[in-house]
């Protein structure tokens, strides 16, 4: 899991930033800032991530901690 940070990290996508939160490796945080061409463009949502043990045969559970408005 690790690797797989210091990868992102070399290389980080654009409007994306996450990593570890207190002294869980298991336990991320996120935080994604949509792009000017998006619906969500100007807003601040907050990621909570959750590795599981069996990783990465298994994926994490990502859950948005910022209410997001469904337009449907």
């Amino acid at each position: 899991m690790m690797k797989q940070y210091k990868d992102f990290m070399r290389d980080p996508p654009k409007n994306i930033s996450l990593g570890p939160t207190g002294s869980s490796i298991t336990h991320w945080g996120g935080i994604l800032q949509p792009d000017n061409e998006s619906v969500y463009s100007g807003g601040v949502f907050f990621l909570d991530i959750w590795f599981p043990s069996d990783y990465p045969y298994k994926p994490p559970k990502i859950s948005f901690k910022t209410k997001i408005y469904h337009p449907n």
